[in-house]
């Protein structure tokens, strides 16, 4: 319920071993409809700097905000 009054929504994930965490992947592959149409915010926590993380993130968001 609080997704549908949200206007952005945070998304955090850890850089798992260079890429997209399982548990983040599973989690927007269950809930995708609930933010579809939703602006997003990322922050990928890294000890490098988390590019290829961001780059997943982003292309996984990008099918489900269209």
């Amino acid at each position: 319920a609080r997704v549908d009054r949200a206007d952005v929504v945070v998304l955090g994930t850890p850089d798992y071993h260079g890429s997209l965490s399982g548990a983040t992947k599973n989690f927007l592959d269950h809930f995708w409809h609930e933010f579809a149409g939703k602006l997003f915010a990322t922050i990928v926590a890294s000890h490098e700097k988390g590019l290829t993380v961001t780059d997943q993130l982003l292309e996984e968001l990008t099918g489900i905000v269209r």
